[in-house]
């Protein structure tokens, strides 16, 4: 979806499946614990045979009582750790989801925005024209062209500020994603 790029929920996931292999590996101290003995031999018995470097090799399996009774607290407290890490995975993926559906409103806001600027700029230069042409015929006064100058530089002014917020409304929008940083890294 649209998180897969997040590398905060990424390294978040990671712990969170790391936890869950810690549970693992707490679980496992219940059960016995395979070893391979080995070890060289020299018997030498007296007046009857000697054994030199013979291998002794066997399978042994080894319980450690008072490791079963610290297990039970460690598992628990792994399996704790790794809810504690699902809920925040869980918590971090709804805001993440609020702040993409945020950053795209604001995109689309801007956008509006821009429509609306584009029109104001318009009619504001055509309104400059109409007070010049009127003033060109002393029909207007200098207070009325100089207004009529200010709003139209107004509206050019908004009409900037409406184009420069689509651009960072955009960014916006792709740093909530996440695929900000892989951009500049491409």
């Amino acid at each position: 979806g649209e998180q897969e790029e997040r590398s905060d929920l990424d390294a978040l996931e990671f712990r969170q499946k790391a936890a869950t292999n810690q549970v693992d590996a707490a679980k496992s101290a219940y059960y016995p614990s395979l070893s391979l003995v080995g070890g060289y031999l020299a018997l030498d018995l007296h007046n009857a045979l000697t054994v030199k470097n013979a291998m002794n090799v066997g399978v042994g399996l080894s319980y450690n009582i008072a490791d079963i009774f610290k297990t039970k607290t460690e598992v628990k407290l792994a399996k704790s750790r790794s809810k504690d890490l699902e809920y925040s995975v869980d918590q971090l993926r709804d805001e993440i989801d609020i702040q993409i559906e945020n950053a795209r409103q604001e995109y689309e806001l801007s956008m509006h925005k821009l429509d609306v600027y584009t029109q104001s700029e318009q009619q504001a230069a055509e309104n400059y024209r109409i007070v010049k042409d009127k003033y060109d015929n002393g029909l207007e006064d200098t207070n009325d062209l100089l207004e009529a100058d200010v709003q139209q530089l107004q509206a050019k002014i908004d009409l900037a500020y409406a184009r420069a917020d689509i651009i960072l409304n955009k960014y916006k929008l792709q740093a909530a994603r996440g695929n900000l940083t892989t951009q500049f890294t491409k």
